[in-house]
C-alpha cells in the first residue's frame, strides 16, 4: 500500500509449512508456524529501503516441540530487525540472504564513495536451501525450486562492469544462483523471472561470478557444494579446516569469507565421480 512516493505500507500474514523435519533448523512437518506484522518502509530508491516494523509470530506441532528442547520461546517475538539486509524489499524468502548481514549504510556509501557500482536480484529463498544431500551420489539428489527475478537493469549494470574491465562479485550464494540460472553458454545474461532448480557442483562451469562473498555452511548442504564448485573442491575443505582451527564462528550469524573463482582446469579436476556435470537445472524462465 504506496502512502506516498516514497513511503509504503507493507502488511504481512504468513503459514508455514514443511514437508518433512529438520530438527538442525528446530522445523517439524506439517503446519510450522503462523505470523502477522506490519512494516513500514521508506523508499530512498528500489535497492535501499529502510524499514520499521511489528511483528507477531507463534509455532505449532513439531516445530513447537523443537523451539521448546532448545530453550527458545515459541511465543516470542522473533528479532526481525537483526535478521534483515539492508537492501530486502519483497516478501517471499523463508530466511534472509545471511552473507548481506555484513553490510552497513556506512560500508555501502563507502563502496559508493570508491566508484564500484551495486545493483540487486531477488531469489526467494526456500526450505529446501537446508536440506541435507543424503545420496551417495549427487546426480540423484532432487535440487529444491526458487523463485527469482533479474530485471534489464540489473543486466545492464553487470554489462557495464564488463565493458570497464571490472569483477562480479556476488554477495551470497543466492545472488550466485540468480546470475548463473540466467546466463547463457556465452556468459551473457537475460533479463526474466521464473524457478531455479539449479545444482551447481564441483565440475559446473561459472558464467558471471567472479568473485563470491559468503558465510560458512553446513556440512553435505547444496549451499557448500556451490561454494566448493565455485572456489574448488579442496581449496574450500582446505579453508573450512582452517576457520574451524582458528575458531570463526559458522553459519547464518557468522563470519564471511571472499572467494575468487578457482581456475577452471582445476574445477574440472574435482568433477564429482566423474560426472559430466553442466549445469543442472531446471528452469522456467520468462522475459521480464
Amino acid at each position: 500500500l504506496r502512502l506516498t512516493q516514497r513511503l509504503i505500507l507493507q502488511p504481512r500474514a504468513e503459514i508455514n509449512l514443511s514437508a518433512e523435519d529438520v530438527p538442525e533448523l528446530a522445523i517439524g512437518s506439517g503446519v510450522t508456524s503462523a505470523e502477522l506484522g506490519v512494516r513500514l518502509r521508506y523508499e530512498i530508491r528500489r535497492e535501499f529501503a529502510p524499514y520499521v516494523g511489528i511483528e507477531w509470530s507463534s509455532s505449532f506441532g513439531d516445530t513447537r516441540d523443537f523451539l521448546k528442547a532448545r530453550g527458545e520461546d515459541p511465543e516470542a517475538e522473533h528479532d526481525r530487525e537483526s535478521y534483515q539486509t539492508l537492501f530486502a524489499r519483497e516478501l517471499g524468502a523463508v530466511a534472509a540472504p545471511t552473507a548481506g548481514l555484513h553490510f552497513t549504510p556506512e560500508l555501502l556509501a563507502r563502496l559508493e564513495a570508491d566508484g564500484i557500482e551495486r545493483t540487486s536480484v531477488t531469489l526467494h529463498v526456500g526450505e529446501g536451501t537446508f536440506k541435507s544431500v543424503t545420496v551417495e551420489d549427487v546426480a540423484s539428489h532432487v535440487m529444491h525450486s526458487e523463485r527469482y527475478e533479474l530485471t534489464q537493469a540489473t543486466v545492464d549494470a553487470i554489462a557495464r562492469c564488463r565493458a570497464r574491465g571490472g569483477r562480479v562479485v556476488a554477495v551470497g550464494t543466492t545472488s550466485v544462483r540468480v546470475l548463473e540460472s540466467c546466463a547463457a553458454a556465452t556468459g551473457s545474461l537475460v533479463a526474466g523471472r521464473g524457478d531455479t532448480r539449479l545444482f551447481l557442483v564441483p565440475g559446473a562451469p561459472f558464467h558471471v561470478v567472479d568473485v563470491l562473498m559468503t558465510n560458512f555452511h553446513l556440512p553435505k548442504s547444496t549451499l557448500l557444494m556451490l561454494v566448493s564448485a565455485f572456489a574448488g573442491r579442496e581449496r574450500t575443505l582446505a579453508l573450512y579446516r582452517e576457520a574451524v582451527e582458528l575458531g570463526y564462528r559458522f553459519f547464518s550469524y557468522g563470519d564471511a569469507m571472499l572467494l575468487e573463482r578457482g581456475p577452471r582446469e582445476v574445477r574440472d579436476r574435482e568433477d564429482l565421480h566423474g560426472l559430466d556435470i553442466r549445469r543442472r537445472e531446471a528452469t522456467a524462465q520468462q522475459a521480464s
